[in-house]
């Protein structure tokens, strides 16, 4: 979320400006910060996915950012070709990235999870259990 709200007015700086060290220290600005909702994938499939397929997960949720990365480049290159200007994409961009940060805040974590396993705390008990509670 941190990650969003710094790389969104990056990005919105490179649409911006015309000149060229300042749209590459914005883009490198957005990069570093990817460097936040990448760094939070791993936890977060931990928590949802069971252990002995959460490297295949990750594996696959790589394997779709790729996919949707060259997707992105080839939609943008159709837009920049139909007369839709770059700068436009760039402004539609960050203002996804303020929206999506601003969605994320809303999350609120269920109660009773534990982090690690995922799973509610009373099916970590034994007693619990054994007691068939």
């Amino acid at each position: 979320m941190i990650g969003m709200f710094i790389g969104a007015p990056a990005l919105f700086i490179v649409s911006q400006t015309s000149w060229l060290a300042l749209a590459i220290m914005g883009l490198a600005i957005f990069g570093m910060m990817r460097a936040f909702s990448d760094s939070n994938l791993m936890p977060a499939l931990c928590v949802v996915a069971d252990p002995r397929y959460r490297a295949t997960g990750y594996g696959l949720l790589n394997m779709f950012f790729c996919a949707l990365g060259g997707l992105a480049i080839l939609a943008g290159g159709s837009l920049r070709d139909s007369g839709i200007s770059v700068r436009r994409l760039f402004q539609f961009a960050a203002g996804a990235m303020i929206l999506a940060g601003f969605l994320l805040m809303l999350v609120k974590p269920r109660h009773g999870l534990v982090p690690s396993s995922g799973r509610p705390a009373a099916d970590r008990n034994p007693r619990s259990r054994a007691a068939g509670l």
